[in-house]
């Protein structure tokens, strides 16, 4: 629930920088996905799963006071703007954008294609022989990878040259290679690279989306269709590993 918040301020006080401010201001993703992985196998050794979720409720709840941080006291013109026709921003003229739908639809389909790696893919490495703990650490290696990702990727969106679609194009046809390649992985080094390339690629994802959103509908919008663009993000996380389990018992 804050994501989406955070993203959206940033990216209205930002404009010369702002895939760079974004891959900076979402890079804690990575780190997240990097650390908690290991914090949370440590949490329920120790306290059993039910107290390791309160002390992770804990950990979260310091979210709160770090989104009362968020609001500065003086807003930019454009956060006014937007501010001010909030009433008008959720409708679903955004719809009618044939760029918006094509973005849509691409989210859909790469969010269903990454949720069957990030929850399948402990299962895999066991099958191919692999010990659990070696599984459970590939998360870790992702979370390091969208990490660099986003600094990266973001600090990339800075070159003239380069335009946020077409590293946006190159990062999502890269995780379609890396994907199609991933079952090809034999040695634990392997699977290591595979997942931190994951990791990296989506991180295009967070670093890149708002921008290229802010120059197909305008400053104004940016709040409603990255609102609208995770509910597709998250229609495609919901169905992907699913999918994926039940055609796995029907092969």
């Amino acid at each position: 629930m804050t994501y989406i918040p955070t993203v959206t301020i940033v990216g209205h006080c930002f404009h010369k920088r702002r895939t760079l401010a974004l891959g900076l201001a979402t890079s804690g993703v990575g780190v997240g996905g990097a650390v908690f992985p290991v914090i949370v196998r440590l949490l329920v050794e120790a306290y059993g799963w039910r107290g390791g979720i309160l002390i992770l409720t804990g950990i979260w709840m310091h979210s709160i006071p770090c989104c009362m941080l968020y609001r500065p006291d003086v807003w930019s013109n454009t956060f006014r703007r937007a501010k001010s026709n909030a009433s008008s921003n959720w409708n679903l003229s955004i719809f009618k954008n044939s760029a918006f739908l094509i973005m849509c639809a691409n989210n859909v389909l790469f969010c269903f294609g990454m949720s069957i790696a990030w929850v399948h893919v402990a299962a895999y490495a066991q099958t191919i022989g692999f010990t659990r703990s070696q599984a459970a650490m590939l998360f870790t290696y992702s979370g390091i990878g969208a990490f660099v990702g986003r600094v990266f990727l973001g600090l990339l969106g800075q070159i003239p040259s380069l335009s946020s679609f077409s590293v946006y194009t190159l990062v999502f046809f890269s995780s379609g290679v890396n994907m199609a390649l991933w079952p090809l992985a034999e040695s634990y080094i392997a699977m290591i690279v595979f997942s931190a390339l994951s990791g990296f690629l989506a991180a295009g994802l967070g670093s890149h989306l708002p921008q290229l959103l802010t120059e197909i509908l305008g400053t104004e919008k940016v709040t409603s269709s990255f609102g609208f663009m995770m509910i597709f993000d998250g229609a495609g996380l919901l169905c992907g590993a699913p999918v994926a389990g039940m055609l796995c018992k029907m092969l």
